[in-house]
């Protein structure tokens, strides 16, 4: 009898290993808390799937309208929608068309001039051709009756010149706008549009 009663001290000191862990079965890692780890894992993935596929769609309705032309890549590399002239936009780039070349007027070719410089020693010469173009063609017969007076004004005016003023390329220039000048005074009236040197040399 003793030693059945230390058998049921003995058994009623075993501790209960439910009792330890704190909880259920629930609570210490049981099939219900692994259900649950299992479907938070799959919403988390699924969510993960509908931002993946939306950011594809996106991104393929971008290219797919770039190669439709319905966007525009800007110089900063962003898209920029298309718009048409017809829309009243003030940023669309019209192409301007090539300028035509200016259409020559009538032209009178004087005769040839070689005219002594204004130097001291008298040595130095310039030889020239001038074409003068016309305003209109209505003055072509007139200034072709008055080519003397013409070539008196270019004469006094090329022989006040120095070799060292015509040496600078600039200068020429100058000199052709100055006996344009001189010439319309002459004839009292700007019938003359432009003049040319068809020849120039000095020495």
């Amino acid at each position: 009898m003793a030693s059945q009663e230390k058998k049921t001290e003995m058994d009623l000191l075993k501790i209960d290993p439910q009792r330890v862990g704190g909880g259920g079965p629930e609570e210490n890692g049981g099939p219900a808390a692994n259900a649950g780890k299992g479907r938070s894992l799959l919403r988390r993935c699924a969510f993960l799937i509908y931002i993946l596929a939306g950011m594809l769609i996106i991104s393929g309705g971008i290219m797919a309208s770039v190669l439709l032309g319905w966007i525009t890549i800007s110089a900063s590399g962003g898209p920029a929608a298309q718009q048409s002239p017809a829309a009243g936009s003030t940023q669309a780039v019209q192409a301007r068309p090539p300028e035509k070349p200016r259409e020559m007027g009538p032209t009178v070719k004087l005769s040839p001039l070689i005219i002594n410089l204004n130097e001291p020693a008298g040595s130095h010469f310039i030889k020239t051709s001038i074409v003068l173009e016309l305003e209109k063609s209505d003055y072509l017969e007139e200034i072709q009756s008055r080519t003397a007076p013409l070539v008196d004004t270019a004469i006094a005016l090329l022989g006040d010149q120095r070799l060292q003023d015509l040496l600078n390329p600039d200068y020429k220039d100058q000199l052709k706008k100055a006996l344009t000048g001189k010439m319309n005074q002459r004839l009292r009236a700007q019938k003359i549009k432009q003049m040319y040197f068809d020849e120039f040399l000095y020495q």
